[in-house]
This record gives C-alpha cells, sequence and structure tokens, in this order.
C-alpha cells in the first residue's frame, strides 16, 4: 500500500447568488480560526438557478496520507488511529479539515457545510 485517500462532498455556494459576506465570531470559533483568516466568505442567499438553496453544485475536499516507514510500523504494530493521524499530519498530511478552510478562503463553500461535512475528521 502506497497511500489512503479520504474524500468527501460539500455543496458549492452558487456562483450567481453568492455574496462576500464576514464570518461570524461564533463560526471562526466553531472551525478553530481567527475571523480575519478568511476574508473571502461566500453565501448565496438563493436565487432561481439554485433552487433558493445558495448552493449550487458540489467541491471534493481530500486527505491524502502517504505511508512513511513510520506509519506503516504503526500499523503494523496496531497503533491507536490517532497516534497514525498524528505521525502523518507530523509528515506534512494536510486534513479534511484543512483543506476544506482552503475552500472556505476561496469562496468555494460555507462555514455550515465546512462543520456538516468534518465534525468528526
Amino acid at each position: 500500500m502506497l497511500a489512503i485517500q479520504a474524500q468527501r462532498l460539500v455543496r458549492r455556494v452558487c456562483t450567481n447568488c453568492s455574496e462576500s459576506v464576514d464570518i461570524t465570531q461564533d463560526e471562526a470559533s466553531v472551525l478553530g480560526i481567527q475571523t480575519g483568516a478568511c476574508p473571502n466568505i461566500r453565501r448565496g442567499p438563493g436565487c432561481e438557478r439554485c433552487g433558493n438553496t445558495g448552493y449550487k453544485g458540489r467541491v471534493g475536499l481530500y486527505e491524502l496520507l502517504l505511508m512513511s516507514d513510520a506509519i506503516r510500523h504503526h500499523i503494523a504494530n496496531d497503533a491507536d488511529a490517532n497516534v497514525i493521524r498524528d505521525q502523518a499530519i507530523t509528515e506534512g498530511m494536510q486534513t479534511l479539515r484543512e483543506d476544506a478552510l482552503e475552500k472556505l478562503k476561496a469562496g468555494l463553500t460555507t462555514p455550515e457545510e465546512i462543520v456538516r461535512v468534518t465534525r468528526s475528521a
């Protein structure tokens, strides 16, 4: 095995009706970021194109764990999943939540979608 990939889909903000908004203190707190960390938050109030949902389409969130000798060692010794995850993060793995925050900064999805899809990731 060379790698393990995780994928989740979040709803994409409708490009027809999206508006730039400020992230609230509560949203920033739940996401574990500073309020100024994501200046390009977008939300869609809803329009005919998106069926008044504010979302149209989906965008993928990805996490790729590349196998290393250390990770193989942990797996072979039945290490706890958190130990393996921590090792992967130490080795540079971007988590689903981190990828989601990049998509948030790019204005592709909303804080609500990130929390909904990555609450246990």
